[in-house]
């Protein structure tokens, strides 16, 4: 399974509510994090292999060139923000054996609001995916 997640939810860990978890009402007012690590365990428990994907960095609908959210960092989440996140979900679910991998990020394409495109290889760190990966 793949699991997405945006670097807002690690970050700011909201308090959920309402519609969000009308078919699970237990969870009302739970922060983000423990909701997914709930997730996380339950599909794992049962069976299924998950593999984490940092899909955005501010949580939203995906994906355009216009959302803020085409590199692996953007105004919000500067890059040691998105290594940082890594490292630290890998230190939460190291003893979880079902955590089988991280897809590190979700279509990384042009950035129209930072002036940004990713390549590969170009050996500069503010737009190297392949430096960043």
């Amino acid at each position: 399974m793949r699991l997405p997640f945006s670097l807002e939810l690690y970050y700011e860990n909201p308090h959920i509510h309402g519609d969000n978890v009308a078919a699970n009402e237990n969870l009302m007012g739970w922060n983000g994090m423990l909701i997914f690590d709930k997730v996380v365990e339950n599909l794992t428990a049962n069976g299924l292999m998950v593999i984490l994907n940092n899909h955005m960095s501010d949580a939203g609908k995906c994906c355009s060139t216009n959302d803020g959210n085409g590199m692996w960092y953007n105004a919000n989440y500067n890059s040691e923000k998105f290594f940082e996140a890594w490292r630290g979900l890998a230190d939460r679910y190291l003893e979880n054996q079902m955590v089988i991998g991280f897809d590190l990020r979700n279509e990384p394409r042009p950035d129209e609001n930072s002036g940004m495109m990713p390549t590969w290889g170009s050996g500069l760190e503010v737009n190297d995916w392949k430096l960043a990966a």
